[in-house]
């Protein structure tokens, strides 16, 4: 419909919440989950996979950029997308280096990534992950080395999943913590690091989960990828016999394998260097907190502190 093919809200002859709604609407029956307002990216998770991410696509942006970048006009403008927002700051970013201080100024740029549970916000700061590394690999090409700067700022994602996300009523992979990212380019564009702070961890997820919700993912991880030997150690031969993961009554992730998950995320520890004694150390800590959770307390004689029950 013509609705549909608005890809720009401010395009719209009426440009009210009705309208908007709908023109929303109508893209997202045609598939086109991502729409402009302005320099805005609205995006409406399609619950499905769909496949607008591929390396191909990736490096139809970055090339339209590159000439965006180097003044020259395309008369075929690419649809809305996020690596478009993600490409934009990039770009700003090296023209402000190379147009108002030469190649020894600061331009920093912001990619702030907002919405309601369930909305995408962890799935689109790892397509924008992905964008920025990529332009941003020094050795050139858009394939990412298995160790590089790029590759560990990326691998970063399944060790925050794995230990900050869980499973609530609304979203299967709900992050229960806010994270500030920080990528450092070098003058030329490069990327050389990057810094990730995380704040306001729900903590209270773990002694206490609502009916169909899960614990943090790592636990259901740790039940269904630790070997014999490590299920043993652990003292967990069954995930459903723990007060700390037994009270939503929800085990298993209808999209997502646990066992590949867990696999994923020993396979980023490794590639960022952690120790092979400090991976065990971390699990046998993990290990003892569901244990912890099976400790019961009564109220002492005084009536002023607490006992453990027998």
């Amino acid at each position: 419909s013509t609705d549909s093919a608005v890809e720009d809200l401010i395009n719209l002859p009426y440009l009210h919440e009705p309208a908007i709604l709908y023109c929303l609407e109508q893209r997202y029956i045609s598939s086109d989950i991502y729409t402009y307002t302005g320099p805005i990216l609205i995006a409406v998770n399609p619950f499905k996979k769909v496949n607008l991410y591929t390396s191909q696509i990736l490096e139809q942006y970055y090339n339209l950029g590159l000439l965006k970048s180097q003044g020259i006009s395309n008369n075929v403008p690419l649809p809305p997308h996020v690596f478009a927002v993600a490409d934009a700051a990039y770009r700003s970013m090296m023209n402000s280096i190379i147009g108002f201080g030469g190649l020894h100024a600061a331009a920093n740029q912001s990619i702030l990534i907002s919405g309601e549970s369930g909305a995408g916000k962890t799935e689109s700061t790892k397509i924008v992950l992905r964008y920025l590394t990529t332009v941003g690999n020094a050795a050139g090409g858009l394939e990412l080395q298995t160790g590089s700067v790029m590759d560990k700022i990326l691998q970063s994602n399944p060790i925050l999943e794995a230990f900050g996300n869980a499973k609530t009523i609304r979203n299967d992979n709900s992050s229960r913590f806010g994270k500030f990212i920080e990528l450092n380019f070098n003058r030329r564009g490069h990327l050389i690091g990057g810094t990730i702070r995380t704040y306001l961890l729900e903590k209270v997820r773990l002694p206490t989960q609502q009916l169909g919700e899960r614990n943090f993912h790592i636990f259901y991880q740790m039940a269904s990828g630790g070997s014999i030997n490590e299920i043993e150690r652990w003292g967990i031969p069954s995930i459903k016999d723990f007060w700390y993961t037994q009270q939503g009554g929800v085990f298993d992730l209808k999209y997502v394998n646990d066992k590949d998950e867990f696999d994923n995320m020993k396979g980023a520890l490794n590639i960022l260097n952690f120790k092979d004694s400090d991976q065990e150390s971390l699990f046998n800590i993990l290990a003892g907190l569901l244990h912890l959770g099976e400790l019961k307390f009564k109220n002492d004689s005084d009536g002023e502190g607490s006992d453990l029950s027998p």
